[in-house]
């Protein structure tokens, strides 16, 4: 592509003689020799056409000649660079007008007192905007301006170049102004301030990114920061900004040393220590770069094999180091918050920071956030957080643990003038995931960078660089078959890689080259990773290769049809499938060792990779470039993908185990995914009782958890049933005289199947209903006792015992003969106004109108001190369905909870314009229905809270 570069410096002018109180254009004394220094290294360290205009080459229309040359003429598909140092003035012909102008050699100023209101011969903003408007139109592809004058802020503020950058479609565009509108460009010692800035950084070959290139946007970076704490705030704008200004690559006759080193990296990601092997990728590291000028939350997406990594690793970590940025790296996993945490632990180690600091910056993390916690980093400019493999927060994590990292992340991107940056990779395929879960779609939409094929001179950069720079050569016909095969291939950066390092291992040493015929050989592109990965399961022992398919396949997750991904794993749950670490069995402890070698066989291979406490596949081009391993994945797919829904169940159930105040029953297996356990209990023992016993364990949990509730459902059921025919009973015996004999039979019936339904216990309603039928028929038995009347009787859960309350403040308990059990209960000092025995028959509870409710045992003793907080009469009481707490209604129209130990569960229930008489839980226990004297019944839950409407009617 043509690059074409106008420079322009004028510290001297032809008319000097200002206006009444106002000095312009005065004399400068560095814009020259500042024009001259970019002009140099332009020149020297570019491959930009260069012209340079100065001082009295500098007129007005010289100028602008110069400006339609380079952008009408020349710029069609080319990249222009336009330069200028000197006056920077704003006009104001109007009270609602200005006009921004830099000044020429040969311009005129008129003025009105100390206003600047007319600029003969001055080159305006307005021109410069026309022009630039036709070289898009003309197919400019890429443009950057660089002023270093006062007032250059003004083209941007006025928006009279930004409307036109904003629709380039090229490399980009770009503009760097010296200085705010309200200060001025000063002038250093040797160059001017901003000029002085721009040609350090420029020539700072430790901050040249991979291939020793300097970007415009980076460039102005450099100058930002170099003039953070002057009084001169240089600004830019720009939309792309990947225009390479200065380069300090080697020519290409440079003689490279002969090394034996591999440069290529097979199926690993490069990284900043192999930063020197890694071309190919510099317009996309300079567009990431330009991104996070813009953007504190910048993914990368692309396919998989489309190289994200390592141009994130490799290509902008190298860069921001370079620039003094630090950075943290980390994979997300299942627990991504608590790996985040970890990881700035060790960097804040990293940088000294002392134990109790890091104690109190690890509280802000957690409390105010990562972007507050890095705000607070002593002697920390700027930080890269880089999070790596980003889908495994949709593949790994339960949804509230990924709502709440993405939600920091996101929280970053929102901090303005943060030093705290975030760059994701992510696999292109999870947008969807994305978008579904509602995060948003501006981030994909304007601030991601997308990761494509690489193609012509960058696709040849990658493949034959790396060998140049170590001496070697590829034979012409080699690069052919390379470039067809990859033209062929999607997405194939991993397999190139991998087969260039087959090459390697291959290669002539004698000629210096690598040869076609090894590629043929090997099978080629898609050859050379499935002829590695069998030649390393063939060299290992019969035995040892079951325990290839077992760890492979483990090292992934199966998604929905044919979407896998990789999963690393610790190693110790891998060698886990071999038995307890630390178990007695020399056979288990054998297993374990197989496993250990063949991990190690495997990683020796370069098909996995060890990461300090965990395994990976080097790639997941493996999952479909090592044939064997794909049929791998495809046998049995549904029973793994169960086991794999299961695992995640138990993962979850394990961290709600180990956090207080949760009831880890309700994460056991349940419903479809229980059923779906049921039917494969066979084949999933086979494949579980050795390898992962706890699963099964934890199935054995949940079914015996579902089997308890499914008993408890229908013993509800029973219930209600017994409840409903009782009710039946009872309204014959009332409304229908002669149906008595009727209601007696299946008032015998319902014994019966009380007996049937609960392991031959005859429950309450069932008793009631015998009971009052045999009194309809006749009087059986007087129960005598009490000295005044009774006001309230219950019988006990087994129907051996009854419990009365009297007007005369006792309570006396009874056998079904009427033989009284024990002395009278004494203790209340009013009438005892109701009885009910607890669900177990062990403790009675009596409310009385002394206000108080007592508990008892069945010998008469009372328990605990009175339960006191009704203002009056207790009419009412019941224990709920488990017996843990007592429920009361009172002439003081409230109804209370009450536990065992006579303390009130929440405040009164308030409700009822009258005294509550009845209450009652419904057989769950999760909600309670009361009765009262105003004519309604209200059910309420168990805080007090009302639910629905009153019952009206009677």
């Amino acid at each position: 592509m043509k690059r074409y570069a106008l420079i322009v410096g004028i510290d001297e002018y032809k008319a000097e003689a200002p206006l009444p109180g106002y000095v312009s254009p005065n004399r400068l004394y560095k814009a020259r020799s500042d024009a001259e220094a970019v002009y140099e290294l332009l020149q020297a360290h570019s491959d930009f056409k260069v012209r340079l205009l100065r001082n009295s080459e500098a007129t007005g229309a010289a100028i602008q000649n110069a400006l339609k040359q380079l952008l009408l003429e020349q710029g069609a598909q080319a990249e222009v660079l336009f330069y200028f140092a000197g006056h920077g003035f704003t006009a104001q012909p109007s009270e609602f007008e200005r006009q921004g102008y830099l000044a020429t050699y040969d311009c005129q100023l008129t003025g009105r007192g100390k206003t600047l209101t007319e600029v003969k011969g001055g080159l305006s903003f307005a021109f410069l905007n026309g022009a630039i408007a036709q070289a898009q139109k003309a197919g400019l592809a890429g443009l950057a301006v660089f002023l270093d004058c006062c007032e250059s802020e003004y083209v941007i503020e006025q928006g009279l170049i930004a409307d036109q950058l904003s629709g380039f479609s090229g490399r980009g565009c770009f503009l760097s102004a010296a200085c705010r509108s309200f200060e001025s460009a000063r002038e250093g010692a040797r160059y001017g301030v901003y000029t002085g800035a721009l040609v350090a950084a420029l020539t700072d070959r430790a901050a040249m990114g991979v291939a020793g290139e300097m970007t415009v946007s980076e460039a102005h970076n450099h100058v930002e920061r170099a003039l953070r704490k002057s009084r001169q705030e240089p600004i830019s704008f720009g939309y792309g900004s990947s225009m390479v200004m200065v380069s300090y690559r080697e020519r290409a006759d440079d003689s490279a040393v002969v090394s034996e080193v591999c440069p290529y990296q097979g199926l690993r990601a490069f990284t900043p220590e192999t930063v020197e092997f890694f071309f190919g990728r510099g317009d996309e590291v300079a567009a990431l770069c330009e991104k996070l000028t813009r953007s504190n939350f910048v993914p990368v997406l692309g396919p998989s094999g489309s190289g994200k990594s390592s141009v994130v690793r490799a290509g902008l970590v190298t860069r921001l180091v370079a620039q003094g940025w630090q950075v943290v790296t980390m994979k997300p996993d299942s627990s991504p918050l608590a790996i985040l945490k970890m990881e700035m632990r060790e960097f804040l180690s990293a940088n000294g920071v002392a134990a109790g600091e890091e104690r109190e910056l690890l509280r802000t993390l957690e409390t105010v956030g990562l972007g507050a916690m890095v705000q607070q980093l002593p002697g920390v400019d700027r930080v890269l957080l880089l999070v790596d493999q980003f889908e495994e927060v949709f593949t790994l994590c339960e949804k509230a643990e990924q709502q709440r990292f993405v939600g920091e992340l996101l929280a970053v991107r929102a901090q303005a003038d943060a030093r705290l940056v975030v760059v994701v990779t992510m696999r292109s395929d999870f947008v969807n995931e994305w978008l579904a879960v509602g995060y948003p779609a501006a981030v994909i939409e304007r601030d991601v960078v997308w990761l494509g094929p690489l193609r012509g001179t960058h696709l040849r950069d990658a493949i034959l660089k790396p060998a140049r720079k170590q001496g070697y050569a590829l034979e012409p016909e080699l690069l052919e078959l390379l470039l067809d095969d990859v033209r062929k291939e999607a997405n194939c950066l991993p397999l190139l890689e991998f087969a260039l390092t087959e090459l390697w291992e291959k290669r002539d040493t004698q000629a210096k080259k690598l040869t076609a015929a090894a590629y043929w050989k090997m099978g080629r592109l898609k050859g050379a990773l499935n002829e590695r990965a069998e030649t390393v399961y063939n060299s290992l022992r019969e035995v040892d290769k079951p325990w290839v398919k077992r760890v492979c396949l483990r090292l992934v997750r199966l998604g929905v049809g044919e979407k896998d991904t990789r999963h690393r794993q610790l190693k110790k749950g891998l060698l886990a499938m071999g038995g307890p670490e630390a178990s007695p069995n020399e056979q288990q402890q054998q297993t374990r060792q197989m496993i250990a070698d063949v991990i190690q066989a495997l990683v020796a291979g370069r098909l996995l990779v060890g990461d300090g406490d965990y395994v990976d596949l080097a790639h997941e081009a493996l999952l479909d470039g090592w044939v064997r391993f794909a049929a791998w994945r495809q046998e049995n797919r549904d029973l793994r993908r169960l086991v794999q829904r299961m695992g995640d169940e138990y993962e979850t159930w394990k961290k709600i185990k180990k956090t207080a105040g949760k009831d880890e029953d309700e994460y056991l297996l349940k419903g479809g995914l229980l059923a779906e356990v049921r039917e494969q209990r066979e084949a999933l023992s086979k494949r579980l009782e050795e390898s992962r016993p706890m699963l099964m364990k934890y199935f054995a949990d949940s079914d015996r958890k579902d089997v308890e509730t499914v008993a408890m459902l229908q013993r509800a059921l029973a219930d209600a049933n017994v409840r409903a025919e009782s009710l039946k009973v009872r309204d014959k015996l009332l409304n229908n005289p002669s149906q008595t004999v009727d209601a007696a039979l299946s008032a015998m019936a319902l014994v019966g199947k009380s007996q049937q339904d609960f392991q031959g216990e005859v429950v309450y309603p069932a008793q009631d209903a015998l009971h009052r039928a045999w009194s309809k028929i006749r009087e059986r038995l007087t129960v005598e006792g009490h000295s005044g009347s009774v006001l309230s009787v219950a019988f006990s859960p087994k129907g051996d015992r009854i419990v009365s309350g009297s007007l005369h403040y006792t309570l006396r308990l009874w056998d079904l003969k009427g033989n009284a059990v024990g002395a009278p209960f004494e203790g209340h000092s009013g009438s005892v106004w109701s009885v009910a025995f607890s669900p177990k028959g062990d403790r009675i509870v009596s409310g009385s109108c002394d206000k108080t409710l007592r508990l008892w045992d069945l010998e008469g003793n009372v328990v605990g001190s009175p339960f006191e907080g009704h203002s009056d009469s207790v009419l009412s009481v019941a224990f709920s369905p488990r017996g843990n707490c007592i429920v009361s209604g009172s002439g003081d129209g409230t109804l209370r909870l009450w536990d065992l130990a006579g303390n009130a569960v929440e405040a009164p229930f308030e409700g009822h314009s009258d005294s509550v008489r009845s209450v009652a839980f419904s057989p769950q226990g999760e909600c309670i229905v009361s009765g009262s004297g105003d004519g309604t019944l209200r059910l309420w839950d168990l805080e007090g809270n009302v639910v629905g409407s009153p019952f009206e009617g009677h």
